[in-house]
């Protein structure tokens, strides 16, 4: 009798084993399909932050785009900063340095039919991207000059530029842009800033910046340049005598404290 009965649960047993592979095909097959949906779904943004984290490091390493070029970017940055789960603090953070250098080349080119838009984007993109990572001095500096681009110069917005120099006060490329835009506010910034401002100029030319630095003594800062050199007496002679070499072949009768003055050579 226990033959019989095993012969005849043998085909049902058999029965439910093949159902159950098959729901458990089914479900892996499922499971494969959303995941290949996913990944399908999801590539397309992590390549486009991949994109603009290239982009943000050559930028930052000075490269130097034309607007055009940096528009044409643009329009995939929504789609990255609206991906909630994918946007991560770095992506989030090269984006809003690729806003800021469409902001900065909109400016530079006149272009008032896109600048208040490029300031408000990039507003939001520094806003965004400094609720995920706000231990960075640059973006701290961004909102600083977007702040006085769109609503003048301001005590209110001095937190701002006082952050940066808090979180960074001596990364060398951070430095330069800082120092570009604090020189020309030196008058109206307050004695912990001013004096921000000098050591950092001068840590540029200790560290041997010497072009950008005498870009900055030139242009933006030359209405207060004799601060600006007077601070300059701390640092090493050889450096000081480089970064006199590099004014008087650019052309500028410039004495840097404690150098001998170069004599000018017009046929260069």
């Amino acid at each position: 009798m226990s033959n019989d009965h095993r012969r005849r649960a043998g085909p049902a047993g058999t029965v439910r084993s093949n159902r159950w592979h098959v729901a458990a095909r089914l479900v892996l097959i499922s499971v494969g399909a959303a995941a290949m949906a996913w990944a399908a779904s999801v590539a397309p943004t992590f390549w486009q932050q991949s994109r603009y984290d290239q982009l943000a490091d050559r930028m930052v390493n000075g490269a130097v785009f034309d607007i055009e070029t940096l528009r044409r970017l643009l329009p995939t940055a929504a789609t990255v900063e609206s991906s909630e789960w994918a946007a991560t603090p770095a992506g989030l953070r090269s984006i809003a340095i690729t806003r800021l250098a469409v902001a900065e080349e909109a400016l530079g080119a006149g272009d008032r039919e896109h600048v208040d838009s490029d300031l408000a984007a990039l507003d939001s993109a520094i806003t965004r991207s400094l609720s995920q990572s706000p231990a960075d001095p640059f973006l701290w500096l961004g909102a600083f000059w977007s702040r006085n681009l769109q609503g003048g110069f301001g005590t209110d917005s001095l937190p701002l530029l006082r952050m940066s120099y808090a979180l960074g006060p001596r990364e060398g490329w951070i430095a330069i842009k800082r120092n570009r835009v604090a020189s020309p506010l030196f008058p109206q910034l307050p004695p912990d800033l001013k004096e921000d401002t000098l050591q950092e100029f001068a840590a540029l030319v200790a560290s041997g910046i010497y072009e950008q630095a005498a870009d900055i003594l030139t242009g933006p800062g030359w209405p207060v340049r004799e601060r600006l050199l007077e601070r300059l007496e701390s640092v090493d002679y050889r450096e000081r005598q480089r970064f006199a070499s590099v004014l008087a072949q650019g052309g500028y009768d410039v004495t840097v404290p404690g150098v001998e003055a170069i004599p000018q050579r017009p046929w260069r």
